[in-house]
């Protein structure tokens, strides 16, 4: 079973914003006792607000596979401080 397990916003390279939904497979780990079971977390799929699939790089970044963007992931914010790009220095 796959279900939303989370969400963050992401800059792109482009310099727009992005909300990134995060969903994840579940293995149902059903025991002899029906009573007893469990689900296992398995692999995790990133898709854009319009449902674009994102891959996962290795040094942290992300990127949109339809187009080629780059993402770097949005630490939340207070409400009175300015939104920076962590991809270049301020």
């Amino acid at each position: 079973m796959k279900r939303q397990t989370g969400t963050f916003t992401a800059l792109g390279n482009d310099h727009q914003i992005y909300t990134i939904y995060e969903y994840t497979y579940f293995e149902d780990t059903r025991s002899y006792d029906a009573s007893l079971t469990a689900e296992i977390p398995g692999l995790k799929d990133f898709l854009t607000s319009d449902w674009e699939p994102v891959d996962c790089k290795e040094n942290g970044n992300y990127e949109i596979l339809t187009t080629g963007v780059i993402l770097r992931r949005v630490e939340p914010r207070a409400s009175n401080q300015p939104l920076s790009s962590p991809m270049s220095p301020l």
